[in-house]
Parts: C-alpha cells; structure tokens; sequence
C-alpha cells in the first residue's frame, strides 16, 4: 500500500512537472504580439527565440538523460525544474533581444532534464503492466501545460503585462522544484534497474543498428515535420488571431489553450485508444503508424478551411481548427508506440532519445523561424505594392495569414511519410519484439 502511495504520489509530481514544462515553453507564444509591438521586433526574431531554444533542448536532451541516468533522477529532475523556472522569471525582466534571447536558452537548457528523467522513472518505478498508463497521464502534460500557457498567460498578459506572465509562471515552477527536491529521498532507484551503459562504443552500435531498421528513419522523418508544423502553430497562432481576427490577447489565448487543451489531449487519449484497438494490417506497428497517417491526412481540409476564413469568422475559425488539432495530437501515441514495438527492449530509451533529438532539430527549432521569415518576406512584397493611403499594420495580418498555408502543405508530406513507415514497418513485422520483451 505505502509503494502504490509513493508511485501516486511520484506520477502526480511527473504531470505536474510536464504540466509545467509545456506551460514555459509555449509562454513565448501566448504574449508574442504585445512583447513585438513593445520591442519593435519583426516576426523572424520571434521565430528565432523559439528556434534557439529548441535547438539547445535538443542538444542538452542526450547528456541530461546521461547526467539522470547516474543520479538520483527525482533530484535531478528537481533541479532542472528550479533553472527552467529562475529562467523563466527573469524573462519578465528582459530589456532586449539579446536579453531575452539568453534567458530562453537558460529556460531551454533546464528543460532538456524533464524528458528523458521523467520518462525513466516511469520506467524504473511503475511495473510493466501499468507503465504505458502512466506513460500516457504524463504525455496529458503536453496540452494541458500549452493550454495553460496561452489562456492563463494570454490573460494576466492582458491584465497586467507580460512580464507577470513571466514572473507567476517562474513562481509556480520553483515551488513546486522545492517540493520534488524535498521528496526524493523518499523513493529510491530500483535495485534491481541496470541500464547503465557508460561505455560509449555500446550507444553508438546501437543507434547503427536502430537507423537500419526499416520503418525507424521515416518515422524520425515524420517527427521532424510534425514538430515542425506544431511549433510553427504554437509560436504564431495567438498571433495569427489578434492581427487577422481582431481579438484582444486574452481571447486570442483562450481560443489556442481550448484547442490544446480539451482537443489535443482529447486526440491524445483517442490516437492511444485507436492505435492500440484497430489492426489495420497483421503488424502491430505497421496499424499504429495507418491510424496516425489517417489522422493527419484529414486534419488538412479542416485546417484549409480555417485558414480560408475572412476576418471575424470566430465561430467558423473555431470549428474548423478544433478537429484539425485533435487529429494532429493523435500521432503522438501512435508513433511513439510503433517505436516502442519495432526496436528491442535493451534500446527503447536510447531510440526514443535519437528520435526526439532529431525531431527538434529538424522539426521544432525549424519551424517557428521559416514562418516568421515567410510571414516578414510576403509582408515585404506586400509594402512594395501598398496603396496610398492603407496602413502598413494590415500587412502584418496578411503576411503572416499566407505563411500558414506552409502548414497544411507540409502535412501532405507528413501524411506521406507515415504512409513509407508503415509500409517498412508491415515488411519487417516479424522482427517486433514479443510482449515478453
């Protein structure tokens, strides 16, 4: 009973701590608009914000998940938490770019802990039989923490600026870092875990043999578009609907957390159900990668018709983007078991860590960038060709309004590629390994 108390106790701290995580991350994105209009910033240094910090997440995921892997993970997990939080506060008092820029790496080095050390201590401390329900609780973190973000944050940034909106969200995050530090004593590593792999020669013939599995590279491809897509939207969308739509930056961020919120967690607990029910051909991961390509195959007419909306079109706008977000979140669960299913149990950490890597490299610190730079390069064309007497600030809507059909189109490609994955996958069925393993 004290053991089922602990591991409660441990998962609630995990989501929290995700919670959290994601709330951080996509702040940048709920006080975009007023943060630019303030510093006189253009759309491409927004993007490069986010772009930078992902860049340096994805290349601190590996050694923190070596550091977590060698230490008391809660504590580290702890720690990391504190820094993203001091991180996150002291953007509040950024008086640059520059400024900014550094405290958003330091934000993005402190969360570079939470995955891989929160990933292995579900691994480490929930047995086989509920480890993927953990698992899936924890990933809940992702929508909740972005809807958070944006309609929390889009509110006391309407309220009181900005910059509170820094400060509570660093606040809330180093409590909640003194709480996890003061608790993990109280559970300690597995005996039993081994794992410890502190030779590197093992890692890298592991990888080797993980990039030569069929279906395992186009999945990291379709990582790498879809975080693309997601983070281009999370960084822009708020924006997208004060400058197009005309609403004010509290509704902008209501309207982005509910799609997070109640539709991509509720794609996320669909695409878990459908990928684990629905056998749409005799391997396993061959039908979990069929249902996320269906997904975002009929995520794009709803997303076209969102973006086709004229101004003020809220209703339709809404209607239209909320099935688009629920069928793009239900590719997380999907893909990430199919990774779970086609790589042996000795190298489903590390294959995971390679595929998120990758997956922000090329995908998340890509995307936000190429649409601002997209949204500042139509806005150019656009003031070359105004009319005497029409406001420049139109352009800004109308720029950034085509960069966001980059979106739909490079979903088609994502649709593509899981389509190739499945296929190798459905080749090389009989090498998955058993539910033993």
């Amino acid at each position: 009973m004290e053991r089922k108390k602990q591991m409660s106790s441990l998962l609630w701290f995990l989501i929290a701590a995700n919670t959290l995580n994601f709330y951080d991350r996509q702040l940048l994105g709920a006080v975009a608009e007023p943060l630019r209009i303030e510093m006189g910033w253009n759309d491409f240094q927004l993007g490069i914000l986010s772009t930078a910090f992902t860049l340096l997440y994805a290349l601190a995921s590996l050694p923190m998940g070596r550091i977590a892997d060698r230490c008391n993970r809660q504590s580290v997990l702890g720690i990391g938490l504190a820094t993203w939080s001091l991180f996150t506060a002291l953007c509040g008092f950024a008086w640059n770019f520059s400024s900014m820029l550094a405290f958003r790496l330091g934000t993005g080095m402190g969360e570079a802990t939470c995955a891989p050390t929160a990933t292995a201590l579900v691994g480490e401390q929930f047995p086989e039989s509920r480890r993927a329900g953990a698992l899936s609780l924890f990933m809940l973190g992702l929508p909740l923490g972005s809807a958070l973000s944006y309609s929390l944050g889009g509110w006391l940034t309407q309220s009181y600026g900005w910059r509170v909106a820094f400060f509570s969200a660093g606040i809330a995050g180093l409590l909640l870092a003194l709480l996890g530090v003061s608790r993990s004593a109280k559970i300690g590593r597995k005996r039993s875990e081994t794992g410890r792999e502190p030779a590197q020669d093992p890692v890298v013939v592991a990888v080797r043999k993980m990039l030569k599995l069929p279906a395992f590279g186009w999945m990291i491809g379709s990582g790498a578009i879809h975080n693309f897509n997601l983070y281009a939207i999370s960084a822009f969308l708020p924006a997208f609907l004060i400058r197009y739509h005309h609403v004010d930056v509290k509704t902008a961020g209501l309207m982005t957390g509910l799609a997070y919120a109640a539709l991509g967690g509720t794609g996320i607990l669909i695409g878990g159900y459908a990928s684990d029910r629905f056998r749409l051909s005799a391997s396993r991961s061959a039908s979990r990668l069929w249902v996320a390509f269906g997904a975002c195959l009929f995520s794009i007419p709803p997303f076209l018709l969102a973006l086709s909306c004229a101004p003020g079109q809220l209703m339709l706008f809404a209607g239209s983007i909320a099935p688009a977000a629920l069928l793009l979140y239900m590719y997380y669960p999907a893909v990430y078991a199919a990774i779970q299913d086609i790589v042996p149990g000795s190298s489903r950490g590390l294959a995971m860590a390679v595929y998120l890597t990758v997956m922000y490299l090329l995908g998340g610190s890509l995307g936000p960038a190429v649409v601002g730079w997209l949204s500042d390069r139509f806005r150019e064309q656009g003031m070359r060709a105004l009319p005497p007497g029409v406001s420049p600030e139109l352009l800004w809507a109308d720029g950034l309004h085509r960069a966001m059909y980059l979106i739909p189109f490079l979903t088609l490609f994502l649709a593509g590629t899981l389509a190739l994955a499945a296929a190798a996958s459905r080749k090389s069925g009989r090498h998955e390994p058993s539910e033993k393993s």
